[in-house]
């Protein structure tokens, strides 16, 4: 079961790449900035680069970094994650109880706080823009595409769109790094592959709760 979700996760990834590729000004709808950057979520209107596209500064991205590896919706999943964990007894090494539950939070903060900050660093770097872009979409099918697609890409400082070097880096890197603490029954790399599905998996669940959440109407407009 295990293989085959890795396998499928591994052509979801290849099928996307190609797709952002092949057609660079389709794969994605896009609208102007409506939302403050430091929230990670921006709009855009239709057209390949957003007219009004602004790259994040220094402050903004620092400022964004901290609020999605330390801020209260971190804790919250982290909490959530560890709850799973512990009604799974995953891994069964740190057993039940609050002590057990404690560790789990803890596996999960670390491993969100490792994410996060590996894909700050690399996307300083690489100049990538990391914020969720709204689509302008209607239809509920082509708002799904949407999410799981912008999973899948990053913006360069110019508003253009490539693959997301810095995401992909962050969760592998904080996927196999986490395997350094985990007991023997979860600390083998197909148990890293598996937290990198998860952390991809996770951000395309936050791409549908910023592209579904109902907009704020007083968000600042863009200058």
């Amino acid at each position: 079961m295990r293989s085959f979700v890795l396998i499928a996760f591994g052509l979801i990834v290849l099928q996307n790449t190609a797709a952002a590729q092949a057609n660079p000004g389709t794969s994605l709808a896009e609208t102007a900035p409506s939302i403050e950057p430091a929230t990670g979520v921006i709009g855009e209107t239709s057209a390949g680069i957003p007219h009004e596209f602004t790259p994040l500064t220094e402050s903004e991205r620092l400022r964004l970094y901290l609020r999605r590896a330390f801020g209260p919706a971190a804790i919250a999943w982290a909490a959530a994650a560890g709850g799973i964990a512990q009604s799974t007894d995953t891994p069964k090494e740190w057993r039940r109880g609050a002590d057990g539950y404690g560790k789990r939070v803890g596996n999960s903060m670390a491993t969100h706080i490792i994410d996060k900050t590996l894909e700050y660093g690399a996307s300083e770097l690489l100049r990538e823009d990391n914020r969720y872009i709204r689509s302008d979409e209607t239809g509920f099918g082509k708002r799904v595409k949407h999410a799981v697609g912008a999973a899948f890409v990053a913006r360069n400082e110019g508003g253009r769109r490539h693959f997301a070097y810095s995401r992909f880096g962050g969760a592998a890197g904080s996927a196999f790094i986490s395997r350094l603490w985990q007991p023997h029954s979860t600390n083998s790399s197909g148990d890293g592959a598996v937290t990198f599905g998860v952390i991809i998996a996770t951000g395309i669940g936050g791409n549908f709760l910023h592209e579904f959440w109902p907009a704020r109407k007083d968000a600042p407009k863009p200058h």
